[in-house]
């Protein structure tokens, strides 16, 4: 019976490659595949989405500029540095488009009256 039992799951495991479409000892014989890894400038442009997602104004009702000015850092990979702590706390309406260079957004700040941002290197200097 044991003979059998060993006879029945041998042709079993024959029938299930051979209709996979590969003979029986092909997993033993072929050669491994090659792994490519990609470089980390290509992972970057695979973990970035190109989706219109990404570049859809954000609207900002009335938040403080400390909130706004610390999305817009993140996404430029800039810091930000308050010499008031008042103006961390002026609340805004504000519309942000992504797509906008970060010195284009700095102007716009800077058409408020009590708000005064300048860019050194990388840090945006919050007056």
């Amino acid at each position: 019976m044991f003979a059998g039992v060993l006879m029945l799951s041998g042709i079993a495991y024959a029938a299930y490659h051979l209709v996979q479409g590969g003979s029986v000892g092909d997993d033993l014989q072929s050669p491994p595949q090659a792994v490519r890894v990609p470089s980390s400038h290509e992972q970057a442009a695979v973990e970035t989405p190109q989706d219109s997602t990404l570049w859809k104004p954000v609207v900002y009702e009335n938040a403080e500029l400390a909130t706004i000015l610390d999305d817009i850092a993140a996404f430029h990979r800039v810091e930000t540095v308050y010499r008031s702590e008042a103006t961390k706390h002026v609340r805004l309406y504000f519309t942000w488009d992504k797509a906008a260079k970060l010195n284009d957004v700095i102007s716009t700040f800077n058409k408020f009256d009590r708000i005064h941002i300048a860019q050194e290197n990388q840090k945006l200097i919050v007056e």
